[in-house]
């Protein structure tokens, strides 16, 4: 064992006496007069000009946006005549009626119920071509009900009950 101890205390010395030959790392490379240049700056400059582009294309938009003001009705005072009475008093002929419409008795079509959606918490039907929900006013009647095959109406003091496919 005192045979390689011997050994390795030799190579440390020979170490120590002859320094790798390796050259030292090298410096970056600067030219005289010159610091490195930091591009940290380039960041928040682009942002700067983001945002003043932003804010001229906003001022732009603002400046063509035009509001259009609605003009009154001018008012009429007592000094000024009034033309309506004479137009008031002229009677107007009586509309002609010319086709089917006119052999017609001039009633309103019957309310019919067409459809019936029944679902507990949220239910609708259609009556007369037109989707009612409880609470909604059909022919000047107010839906009160709706039920699996009938919905109630209530309205001109009666209450009735309407029959799905029935007028």
């Amino acid at each position: 064992m005192s045979l390689i101890n011997d050994a390795l205390k030799r190579a440390r010395e020979a170490q120590r006496k002859n320094p790798p030959a390796s050259l030292p790392p090298l410096a970056p490379f600067v030219a005289r007069g010159e610091k490195a240049r930091d591009p940290g700056w380039i960041l928040p400059a682009v942002i700067i000009l983001l945002i003043v582009v932003a804010f001229f294309f906003i001022v732009l938009a603002m400046a063509h946006h035009s509001v259009k003001k609605i003009v009154d009705a001018p008012e009429i005072s007592a000094a000024q005549p009034v033309e309506a009475a004479s137009v008031a008093a002229t009677p107007l002929p009586p509309p002609a009626v010319i086709g089917p419409a006119a052999l017609t008795n001039g009633l309103p079509p019957p309310t019919r119920v067409q459809a019936i959606s029944y679902d507990p918490l949220h239910p609708w039907a259609i009556i007369s071509g037109r989707t009612v929900y409880i609470g909604d006013s059909v022919d000047g009647m107010r839906v009160t009900k709706i039920s699996r095959s009938s919905i109630t109406v209530v309205g001109n003091g009666k209450t009735n009950l309407l029959i799905v496919g029935s007028n």
